[in-house]
């Protein structure tokens, strides 16, 4: 491809050989660009149904690079020789356990900071250097030099230096067995390396190669995105427009369905359920929403058919950025996700902004996909997807204070945990020390990183709120144990240390991340208007970036004194603005120079009064041009200061100031804060909104603020800061909810915890978790308490003391009433909805006011994949998930965990049975031991997404499934497969019998009855876990082989898919053995001149019999009649409406003879 030169190449995740098997690499280049320039990506899989793992990228261009230094002297004049003796000991203590056929490092000499190295290619090791531009092996060891000449005491514990970034890389020679090394550091985390053989001629440089540390739980996190154990999170994509075909829209309950629909000139149509919320609480309208979209979907899964049922909820699911503002259309995804898995091909869930007509639904179902979401006409469809920040956490040193810092300026990637350096040093006068909570992050941490602040010197953190540990005297503003915030110069570590008139005491009821966004951008804006500006009422000022902090705040204060306030913003925050009173003739692009235009004409020509600055360049002109004679133009950047003098010659009248807060010097600042506590305390000022991160996910937090993405201001939290108060567990009793009471204590190290059950202390195990947690150093109280009832949880909540107050919320309660839905009952959803929607509802309203630093709810992967026979528990879950993200568009901490399946029994699983699992294991879901779930749960604790997946999923499964058609389009990306469009129900399953016929064309009738029931036995020995079909009698009763509810929909649907026929839910029950399963396949698939009765069920003619002694009263009082005589109707060919009637209890055809029996003789006060 003539690219000489390795120009960049960036690791993205270390590649972690496994123990047995092979690795398969894959190298992909792109084209050339403009300048000739290819992308390279660098990926690997450990297994063939293994998705592909992206491991580098970089860009290769054309070229090569000379070396710098002559090493044909050998040894270099004046280095000395470095004593190798027990170096690879050495290394081995440090983590890097090299084996024979790595130590090829044989001298070493150093001269000043160069250090020169001899490597070898161990060839007692079997190592050839055939294939090879330069042999792996040894560019590693000549690495292995630096690392003996560093200090591994630098490095956090259980962490290791690995290569991250190569800049300029070029190959001179290829072959080399032995090569002379020079490194040379060029950064404090870089180095350059030349390579050359024996005669001192070239064979590689490299003209930077950054290191960074990596830790085992990291490696880990490596080893796990190549295989089944994993946290994932779900991502809504644009879907790339297609050929739309167009559809006939008919609305449920509007009109009659009936066969000119089905043949229409569209050649599709489709019927739209709506799904409103109703006028109500929360919780009110999330039954109501469920028990409204039940009987639909019960009515279309009993009609047979073409045409696609779509349900429609509008802000139930969201984009980043969004709200759910329909919970209860949340909880519907989840009961109609259940459907889907029950009935593939029947059903399109989309979730939209607008009112769906009928070129917005052909929009939709063109995509081809069961769910998606609509934005201003734009398709997004779902995708599960390993987490992308599992593999950039930092990791703090193990022992003592550590702050946030720097390996090297330059990139956001360099940050780091490091100790702090004279954490105990004794105070000065005035002085505090400050426990933190929460750190904010400034435009100022982002320029210090990328080391183009003004000041080499400044180091990151000005912000922060926490607990006060220390005080210098006794009689200051504040006391040890005060909750404050305020002003740091060095405010980013466990502990840091200011001057206590840069402080001031959070306000009542705002949580430590609230706190830490107010200090520094409230006092600025107060700075600015008050004392620099002179703000008086009436007077126009024009606050630009007003989304962002100071922004925000100035906007406040603005308005408070009285000021028109006109301000700027990128158009995709303009309606943050709008919901901050703003009109349009009030708003300007800040990305762009027509607000000037604009507003001179809204003023009438009259402009400005004060301009508060952050922009730059273009826009400082055409600013300062809206400024006023008389007026003040206000600098806050950094980037793009101007000469006063200058201003004043080129705009005469107009004040120009660049300023910073500190320069009013703590006095003031000290008054300045002072007067926003009153302010704050008065509900005059507001908490700015939060993008909140753990501290371990810094660069992600700096690289979200430096794209300015952010509205408001982006907060880090300190770790385990929940857990400084009061631990509430709902649910801690159970299985999950005791694991996790034991490793919040033990591993987090809570002191306090209220353990909520139902039977409180009468739990099984209670009093001996109660122990356990006591010995472990733990007040543990266990209290007897049903979370769904709010007044009982109000009591136990405000029993709290307030010298441990509420800090943590874990809600673990949950139970199960399994059944499909075509089976289910508005009052089972409801039993399964309690535990987890009025409880979740509950914990929110009554802690929403509180400082709570976590807020997680244990959901499940049944509510995002739509677990077979767990609609209601789907939906609740469902439930959970949107409200984790309504809290956080709220500003409130909130993660709802998609749990997989425990190995540990519970009472919710104890009855799972070994078909059920294997039913578990097809579709890729493999139980995780509770340590390894509870390690995701950390992990996912620093991730702190609002939403995410932790599980085992078994990818070779996963692409089982897709091989098979059967696999939700939302896992595709998991096994790196092609999206295959979910075409029609009635197309796919035209196909899939047209193949069946051509496999049973030209047998003779006994050989085409055999492939059916071998067909049919196969199917059944896979739901039902067999080993062997041929073991299965095929005169044997399905019900006596194990068959439920589950199974029988599950056996339904792969038939379904084999054969193409349209086989009806209750299929075993009325071709009760593989026999008369398979004999009927045949009838429909083949046909014969007789066509014989059906074989009779089990118990047919009792059920025949006892139906006919009811009385049609009973029918009728038990909603069966209706049902009894359309069954009649299609036994004897007679009209009926094609649209089904809608019934809230179970289909005739699925109920067995008790069922019946109780029906018919329901008394009338039992209604």
């Amino acid at each position: 491809m003539g690219c000489g030169i390795i120009d960049e190449l960036n690791l993205a995740a270390p590649l972690v050989l496994p123990a047995g098997g092979s690795v398969a690499i894959q190298v992909v280049v792109d084209g050339p660009d403009d300048s000739g320039a290819r992308a390279v990506s660098v990926f690997s899989r450990a297994d063939a149904g293994a998705g592909w793992l992206l491991h580098a990228e970089g860009v290769l261009r054309a070229g090569s690079a000379q070396p710098a230094t002559d090493l044909s002297a050998w040894p270099p004049v004046g280095a000395v020789p470095v004593d190798l003796g027990d170096g690879y000991e050495q290394l081995a203590e440090r983590g890097y356990r090299y084996g024979p056929a790595f130590r090829g490092l044989t001298s070493m000499w150093r001269r000043g900071d160069e250090i020169f190295a001899e490597v070898n290619l161990p060839t007692d090791a079997g190592v050839s250097t055939t294939g090879f531009g330069v042999h792996p092996v040894m560019l590693d060891a000549a690495l292995h030099a630096v690392m003996l000449a560093s200090d591994g005491d630098e490095l956090p514990a259980g962490s290791m230096l690995v290569p991250f970034s190569w800049q300029r890389v070029s190959l001179h020679a290829a072959g080399a067995a032995a090569v002379r090394a020079r490194i040379v550091p060029v950064s404090p985390s870089a180095v350059s390396i030349e390579l050359a053989d024996g005669l001192g001629l070239p064979v590689l440089s490299v003209a930077s190669m950054v290191a960074r540390p990596v830790t085992d739980q990291q490696l880990l996190a490596a080893v796990s995105n190549s295989g089944p154990d994993r946290l994932f999170e779900l991502i809504w994509s644009v879907q790339p427009s297609t050929a739309v075909q167009p559809v006939s829209l008919l609305s449920w309950g509007a009109t009659e369905l009936n066969a000119t629909d089905a043949d229409s000139d569209s050649g599709r149509f489709a019927v739209l359920f709506e799904s409103a919320p109703v006028a109500g609480d929360v919780v009110t309208e999330v039954y109501a929403a469920t028990r409204a979209v039940l009987p639909v979907l019960q009515s279309w899964l009993a009609r047979d058919g073409a045409g696609t049922l779509v349900v429609s909820t509008r802000g139930a699911m969201t984009l980043p950025g969004e709200d759910v503002t329909d919970l209860a259309g949340a909880a519907v995804w989840g009961l109609v996700r259940s459907a889907q898995t029950e009935h593939p091909g029947r059903i399109v869930l989309v979730d939209t902004d607008a009112p769906l007509d009928a070129d917005a639904v052909a929009a939709v179902l063109a995509v081809g996909e069961p769910q998606t979401l609509l934005r201003n006409g734009t398709v997004y469809t779902a995708r599960v997807l390993g987490s992308r920040a599992v593999g950039a956490l930092l990791v703090p040193p193990e022992d003592g204070p550590w702050r946030l810092g720097m390996s090297s300026y330059g990139t956001i990637e360099n940050l780091r945990l490091e100790p702090i350096p004279d954490a105990d040093a004794p105070l000065g006068p005035g002085q505090v020390r400050v426990a933190t909570s929460a750190l904010a992050a400034n435009f100022r941490d982002v320029m210090i990183a990328l080391g183009l602040y003004p000041d080499p010197d400044a180091v990151m953190g000005i912000e922060a709120s926490g607990v006060v540990i220390e005080t210098a005297s006794q009689d200051g503003r504040v006391a040890v144990g005060d909750r404050v915030m305020g002003l740091f110069p060095d405010g980013t570590g466990t502990v840091a240390i200011t001057d206590q008139r840069l402080l001031v005491k959070v306000p009542a009821g705002w949580s430590h991340t609230a706190a830490a966004t107010a200090s520094v951008v409230f006092a600025t804006a107060y700075y600015a208007l008050v004392d620099l500006a002179d703000a008086r009422p009436g007077q126009r000022v024009l606050v630009h970036a007003a989304a962002g902090g100071v922004g925000m705040a100035a906007v406040q204060l603005a308005r408070h004194l009285g000021l028109e306030v006109f301000a700027t913003a990128s158009r995709g925050k303009w309606d943050t603005l709008r919901d901050m009173g703003f009109d349009d003739d009030h708003l300007g692009d800040s990305r762009g120079l027509d607000f000037e235009d604009k507003f001179w004409a809204v003023t009438g020509g009259a402009g400005m009064d004060i301009v508060l600055d952050s922009l730059s360049g273009d826009s400082v002109d055409a600013s300062l041009r809206l400024v006023a004679p008389g007026g003040i133009f206000l600098e806050m950047g950094k980037t793009d200061i101007r000469d006063p003098e200058v201003v004043a010659a080129e705009h005469p009248g107009v004040r120009y100031l660049a300023f910073d807060l500190f320069e009013a010097g703590p006095d003031r600042i000290a008054r300045l804060l002072d007067e926003l506590a009153a302010m704050f305390g008065e509900d005059v000022l507001r908490p700015l909104p939060v993008t909140r991160f753990d501290v371990r996910r810094a660069p992600a937090a700096l690289r979200y603020l430096s794209q300015a993405r952010h509205v408001g201001k982006v907060v880090m939290t300190m770790p385990d800061a929940w857990t400084a108060g009061t631990v509430l567990i709902t649910g801690a009793t159970g299985m999950a909810g005791s694991a996790v009471a034991r490793h919040v204590v033990t591993r987090h190290g809570a002191r306090n915890l209220v353990l909520v059950s139902r039977r409180g202390l009468d739990a099984p195990g209670a009093a001996e978790l109660v122990a356990e947690l006591t010995a472990a150093g733990a007040h543990a109280e266990v209290v007897a308490c049903d979370a769904a009832d709010r007044e009982a949880l109000a009591k136990v909540i405000a029993d709290i003391p307030m010298q441990h107050p509420l800090t943590g919320v874990i809600h673990a309660a949950g139970v199960l009433d399994d059944a499909v839905v075509t089976s289910l009952t508005p009052q089972r959803i409801d039993t399964v909805l309690r535990a987890k929607v009025d409880a979740a509802w509950n914990l929110h309203e009554l802690t929403r006011d509180l400082d709570v630093g976590a807020f997680v709810m244990f959901s499940s992967i049944a509510g995002l994949a739509g677990a077979s026979g767990q609609g209601n528990y789907a939906a609740g879950n469902s439930f959970l998930d949107g409200l984790a993200a309504h809290r956080r568009a709220h500003g409130l901490p909130a993660i709802s965990l998609g749990w997989g399946l425990w190995d540990q029994a519970s009472a919710m699983t104890g009855g799972l049975g070994a078909a059920d699992l294997a039913r578990f294991g097809r579709d890729g879901i493999v139980a995780m031991s509770s340590q390894e779930a509870l390690e995701l749960m950390d992990t996912a604790l620093i991730v702190d997404e609002p939403f995410l997946l932790p599980a085992h999923i078994d990818l070779a499964a996963l692409r089982v499934k897709f091989d098979g058609g059967t696999l939700p389009p939302m896992f595709v990306d998991l096994i790196n497969a092609p999206t295959r469009r979910q075409v029609d129900d009635s197309l796919a399953a035209a196909k899939s019998k047209s193949a069946l016929l051509q496999r049973l064309e030209g047998l003779p009738e006994d050989e085409q009855q055999a492939v059916l029931l071998d067909l049919v036995r196969s199917n059944i020995a896979t739901v039902l876990g067999s080993s062997s079909p041929e073991a299965i009698h095929p005169d044997r009763a399905f019900q006596e082989l194990g068959f439920d509810s589950l199974t029988a929909v599950e056996m339904r649907n792969r038939l379904k898919a084999a054969t193409g026929l349209a086989l009806s839910p209750t299929l075993i029950f009325d071709y009760p053995n593989s026999a008369a399963l398979a004999g009927y396949m045949y009838r429909e698939l083949v046909g014969t001149s007789e066509q014989p009765a059906a074989a009779a069920a089990p118990g047919e003619a009792e059920i025949q019999r006892v139906v006919g002694s009811i009385p049609v009263k009973r029918l009728r009082q038990a909603g069966v009649l209706e049902l009894l005589l359309a069954l009649a109707n299609e036994s004897t060919g007679a009209a009926q409406s094609a649209t089904p009637a809608v019934t809230t209890e179970k289909d005739i055809a699925d109920m067995d003879l008790d069922d019946l029996v109780n029906a018919a003789l329901l008394d009338d006060d039992d209604e």
